[in-house]
């Protein structure tokens, strides 16, 4: 008995990670008061969009066994460009067309990059978090303002929701849909799975590891196009530790970081609660640097009772 509950909360430790947080916001403090209320909760849900989004590209990485550490810096990038296109006087479409090819592209370079070489996912996303970086400063050493609000309509809200929020659970809806219903998701469970046996059963594992690192450039030109629509600035500078986020909120929502378990919905789940908790320190008067302290034994906690499971 004690040992299915522990598999139960290993399975669904996103939801319930997510509960207790959610129960300690009830018990403590001021934010009993008004947490809750309709407008704190479209609150958290629009200010987690971004991080939300890029979570859903790097689940699909990680379920591959990989790991993308530029996407930060990859944001950042996009967003440079996409501001300079807005201040150009390109519309709409074309400024988000084009930061949402850009991403597909420099996610090709790094799957291609991956699936071509023996070298580890990390270090060649590493790698990629500081050239990319570099040329955003390249492009343009300060932040990219005064452009046409071209991107409010991301601000708007959909029956009371903010539409960034409806855009994320309609990517989740997505990615659960390419995951459990199509020969890719398949293969992409079964890479991280066992990657010897999908090569000895002729399985498509370079051509499955190339296109999981491009959705994931994908989505984070989508989180650029969403961060520039909340700030209405292009930032060289911006997007800083979003990769640690975005990770966070994967192994939190219950997917292994050696591949071959996990969902977007755990995912989703993970990412409400990263931002949850955020929102919550601040209520609670915890400082920034306080609360980056904390995230990393929470990583650490998802990890470990993620290897447990796996044993």
């Amino acid at each position: 008995m004690r040992r299915s509950a522990f598999t139960w909360i290993q399975r669904y430790q996103g939801v319930v990670s997510l509960a207790l947080l959610v129960l300690a916001a009830s018990l403590f403090g001021s934010s009993r008061e008004w947490f809750f209320q309709y407008a704190t909760v479209g609150t958290v849900a629009g200010q987690m969009a971004v991080i939300g989004v890029m979570a859903v590209g790097m689940t699909f990485v990680i379920l591959t066994g990989g790991i993308d550490l530029s996407v930060g810096s990859m944001c950042a990038l996009i967003g440079v460009c996409g501001a300079k296109l807005a201040l150009g006087g390109h519309p709409l479409w074309h400024c988000a067309a084009a930061m949402l090819l850009l991403g597909a592209l420099l996610g090709l370079i790094n799957g291609v990059l991956v699936a071509a070489t023996t070298v580890q996912p990390f270090v060649i996303t590493l790698a990629s978090m500081a050239s990319l970086r570099g040329a955003a400063y390249l492009i343009s050493p300060n932040n990219v303002s005064g452009f046409p609000k071209l991107f409010e309509p991301f601000q708007g809200t959909v029956y009371g929701l903010p539409v960034n929020a409806v855009m994320l659970i309609s990517l989740v809806v997505l990615g659960w849909w390419i995951l459990r219903r199509t020969v890719f998701g398949r293969y992409v469970y079964a890479v991280g799975g066992n990657e010897t046996a999908c090569r000895y059963s002729a399985a498509p594992v370079a051509r499955t590891k190339i296109l999981v690192y491009t959705i994931n450039g994908i989505c984070v030109g989508l989180a650029a196009i969403l961060l520039i629509a909340r700030t209405n600035n292009g930032e060289p500078g911006g997007a800083t530790a979003y990769e640690l986020d975005a990770i966070a909120a994967v192994v939190i929502g219950g997917a292994s970081l050696v591949g071959g378990y996990g969902s977007v919905v755990g995912t989703l789940f993970g990412a409400v609660f990263m931002q949850t908790l955020s929102h919550l320190m601040v209520l609670w008067g915890i400082g920034d640097k306080l609360a980056l302290l904390l995230k990393g034994p929470i990583i650490l906690a998802a990890v470990l009772l993620q290897a447990n499971r796996r044993r």
